[in-house]
């Protein structure tokens, strides 16, 4: 059996590799400043790290780009830049509609979840069906990141925080490929398929887990049953309530203040 061909190192994976590891100490010493300093485009990066439910999805087309061309990679780099101004817009043009229904409004929270069960699905195909899976889970994933980057920005006016959650995650789709281009072919399969049973399962569970969180929510903001008082103390009815017996120091002067 002959053995596998060494991962040569090209000029192209190093330069790629300090690229991502330079852009990642630049957005750690911004995101390890105090919340007041960052600014708004820090305060951007720090929102889409500290989304959880959209980091995995931006992670996980991230390994899929790993196994592909660049031009393939530069494609879904233009998908995602291309559908965060659409997420925002979207998100601008919904909630300025005062005839929106609130009820769709509490549906939002599903969005990662949703991108997460995508990707992972995407993922766990194969060949030319997980690109043809890749390129909407990558839509799907950038309009997300920007409609709840713009639902939580703090200056809708301003583009300043979504363009800092734009930035952060093409570094989450860029750390993958330069780190994963050190290994063979065979090894990001297996890989891939373990990620994609991942983020299926964390995207289901997230998803019931917000489902829970938004019953009791919608439990607690009910209003609460009213309870017809008893006929003995009801003044409506015109019957006298029963003297409720005093002690007897009440009747006593001598222990009055």
């Amino acid at each position: 059996m002959r053995a596998a061909p060494p991962v040569t190192a090209s000029p192209a994976r190093w330069i790629a590799l300090g690229g991502v590891l330079v852009a990642g100490a630049a957005l750690a010493a911004l995101l390890l400043q105090p919340a007041g300093d960052r600014g708004l485009i820090g305060g951007g990066g720090a929102y889409a790290i500290a989304s959880y439910d959209l980091v995995l999805p931006l992670v996980g087309i991230g390994i899929a780009t790993a196994s592909m061309t660049p031009w393939r990679v530069i494609l879904l780099a233009v998908i995602l830049v291309g559908t965060i101004p659409l997420g925002v817009l979207g998100e601008h043009r919904l909630l300025s509609d005062p005839e929106f229904p609130p009820e769709i409004a509490r549906r939002f929270i599903y969005l990662g979840p949703l991108c997460c069960v995508v990707v992972g699905l995407a993922l766990a195909l194969p060949g030319r069906l997980r690109l043809g899976l890749i390129l909407p889970a990558t839509a799907l994933s950038g309009a997300a990141l920007g409609f709840l980057a713009a639902l939580h920005d703090p200056a809708p006016a301003d583009p300043r925080f979504t363009g800092g959650a734009a930035v952060v995650g093409l570094w989450l789709i860029a750390v993958p490929p330069a780190l994963l281009c050190w290994f063979r072919g065979s090894w990001l399969t297996i890989g891939g398929r373990i990620v994609a049973s991942w983020l299926i399962a964390i995207g289901l569970l997230l998803g019931g887990s917000k489902v829970v969180v938004q019953r009791r929510a919608e439990q607690v903001q009910a209003p609460a049953l009213y309870v017809q008082p008893p006929a003995s103390i009801d003044p409506g009815t015109g019957e006298a309530a029963p003297a409720v017996p005093r002690p007897r120091e009440w009747n006593d002067e001598s222990r009055q203040p």
